[in-house]
């Protein structure tokens, strides 16, 4: 079943399916069940809501059907990386920022967009603690949460943080600015850059 991660040419698809079988099995539903990966979300849900008629912990769920797709790329892209097979990482689950590559978790959101905006918190702290309910549902803290706003907590978002560059720098653009250099160590004073590069 897995040996299909093994092939050069293998369509994404084809990886869904067997990584949708996995995590079926994982779950302990077998192929007989004819269930899909958001099926088993919402059966577990229900289930584990009405068995403990509390707040059910989303982190406990499998993952969405994206989120599943973009990392089934990426376990995909790395075999082929071993292997010796060459393959553009933007395409098997990769994102490229200014400074590095990130990988994309998913392509869309975790739930509806009204079920996501019912699940804020009201933590005065830094949602670090099991008392956070975004962090307790295995979310993270958005825009709706009461003091921290999904900006100021250790629980926010990182993607927020503006990381790709919409003009990136060309090695070949000549850079109208000049540098004068000092060769000596000298504190750093208003007008030096780092370096001693007075610009």
């Amino acid at each position: 079943m897995i040996s299909v991660f093994y092939e050069h040419n293998s369509s994404v698809d084809t990886l869904y399916k067997v990584a949708e079988k996995i995590i079926l099995h994982l779950y302990g539903h077998g192929d007989t069940d004819n269930l899909g990966i958001g099926d088993l979300r919402y059966n577990l849900f229900t289930a584990s809501a009405a068995a403990f008629k509390k707040e059910v912990v989303l982190a406990s769920l499998p993952p969405t059907e994206s989120s599943l797709r973009e990392h089934t790329k990426r376990v995909y892209y790395q075999i082929q990386i071993w292997l010796g097979n060459t393959l553009n990482a933007e395409e098997w689950g990769w994102r490229k920022t200014l400074f590095m590559m990130l990988p994309t978790m998913s392509t869309s959101d975790p739930a509806p967009q009204e079920l996501i905006e019912k699940v804020f918190c009201g933590c005065k702290t830094n949602c670090t603690s099991a008392r956070c309910s975004c962090k307790k549902s295995g979310l993270k803290c958005n825009q709706f949460c009461k003091s921290c706003y999904g900006q100021s907590c250790d629980n926010a978002t990182i993607t927020e943080i503006v990381l790709e560059d919409d003009n990136p720098i060309n090695d070949n653009d000549d850079d109208e600015r000049e540098y004068d250099c000092e060769e000596d160590d000298e504190e750093e004073e208003e007008g030096i850059r780092p370096g001693n590069c007075i610009l």
